[in-house]
């Protein structure tokens, strides 16, 4: 865990080492950390966090809302691009939803799939958009969900 400023407000991130990424946990003001059994935190009002409760007690969260979305696809030749097909191998618990969704040169999402629950399975998103410059993927849903995979089948278009 790190607390860090932006100058404005303060953020507790959580590094996450199986994919070697940080995520912002929340918006504390985080002072001081120790570790004995668990991981507690002292934020700036004086309140003792457990961050990494060993022994926690308590009633377990409902589904949570969460959103995934990729920088512009674009490709490097002057020609415009075609995206065929876009593909997504997820895990979706019972009881979880996912959309994925489009922009397509900087435009609005547009749901291209709705997935409901079900077990672990490729799931074959197949659109045909017209050519563009760019594309954006925006993937959200309620519950828990694994995104294992993702491909872009792409041709390359002309000029016009």
């Amino acid at each position: 865990y790190i607390s860090m400023s932006d100058g404005t407000n303060q953020h507790l991130f959580a590094y996450d080492t199986l994919n070697k990424a940080w995520h912002k946990e929340d918006d504390l003001n985080i002072t001081h950390f120790a570790y004995t059994n668990d991981l507690f935190a002292l934020d700036a009002d004086g309140n003792i966090v457990a961050l990494n409760p060993v022994n926690a007690t308590g009633t377990a969260e409902g589904d949570v809302s969460w959103y995934v979305e990729f920088n512009d696809i674009t490709d490097k030749s002057p020609s415009r691009q075609l995206i065929n097909k876009f593909q997504i191998r997820l895990e979706v618990n019972e009881g979880s939803t996912c959309n994925v969704k489009v922009s397509v040169n900087g435009g609005s999402y547009v749901t291209i799939k709705s997935i409901t629950a079900g077990s672990k399975q490729s799931y074959n998103v197949p659109f045909y958009p017209r050519r563009a410059d760019c594309y954006r993927f925006k993937i959200e849903g309620t519950g828990q969900a694994t995104i294992h995979s993702i491909a872009i089948q792409k041709s390359i278009g002309s000029d016009y």
